[in-house]
């Protein structure tokens, strides 16, 4: 029992300092369906997101928010604890009109994401600075001409005010996709000597994670999650990418 206990502490304390250091949104507890919506849900940070004129099923990885082409379009995290120091994201064009996306942090638009006739094509913003300290917000929202477009897997790394370097965000070898055989994943970072995290249930990494030491052998459908640390830098942001694996069955009788 006393076991059992210690273990949950020190789960406990693993996910404040996590909820600390890191982010990640991949919209799980977002659940609207094939029209656009107004509303709120949770977000993995534990604030209330709220949006307009968004749906959820269309998808870039698994669980993904899809903003309407309406101008007030917008989806807006609650205040979130621990700094931002960087941020983020995938987004893809759903249908045939471009993206014209704003990232707004704390209400201001930070930074604009564009695609031109990419329709389907899963991008990511690459990192992004943001360098502000205190409890912050994320939102994104439709600029001008924006249309549809889907959005995922938000991830940022804290700002205590430290100034740190950051570690270079691991690079997974092979991307999200949907495989009939069996896949080996390398993990890298550019930041030499960083040690790297992974974890293969969808759960956000930590140092406490398994240990990258040889490729990672992915046979059935699985979320890779990767993060790296280095001593006397800030840990890196976290890479993620779902393997589907399709189900085989005899007969359409079946299926």
């Amino acid at each position: 029992m006393k076991k059992v206990l210690l273990l949950c502490l020190l789960s406990l304390f693993s996910f404040a300092f996590q909820g600390y250091s890191q982010g990640l949104e991949t919209f799980d507890n977002f659940s609207e369906g094939t029209s656009y919506k107004t509303g709120s849900f949770t977000g993995q940070d534990g604030s209330t997101w709220n949006y307009v004129g968004s749906r959820g099923d269309l998808s870039i990885d698994g669980s993904s928010l899809t903003l309407g082409k309406s101008s007030t379009a917008a989806v807006t995290s609650g205040s979130i604890t621990g700094g931002c120091l960087i941020i983020s994201f995938d987004y893809q064009q759903a249908y045939g009109s471009n993206v014209n996306l704003e990232l707004r942090i704390n209400g201001s638009t930070l930074a604009t994401v564009t695609t031109s006739g990419e329709q389907g094509v899963k991008k990511n913003s690459g990192e992004i600075a943001v360098n502000v300290t205190g409890d912050f917000t994320i939102g994104f929202a439709q600029a001008s001409g924006g249309r549809q477009v889907i959005i995922d897997n938000i991830s940022w790394t804290g700002n205590a005010g430290s100034g740190d370097p950051i570690v270079e965000k691991p690079v997974l070898s092979i991307e999200a996709g949907i495989y009939t055989s069996a896949q080996s994943v390398t993990i890298t970072s550019a930041t030499a000597d960083a040690a790297i995290y992974y974890t293969t249930d969808g759960t956000i990494p930590t140092d406490a994670s398994t240990l990258y030491e040889n490729p990672v052998s992915i046979s059935s459908t699985t979320t890779l999650k990767a993060i790296a640390y280095k001593a006397g830098m800030t840990e890196s942001s976290v890479a993620s990418a779902t393997y589907s694996f399709p189900v085989e069955v005899a007969t359409i009788a079946e299926l």
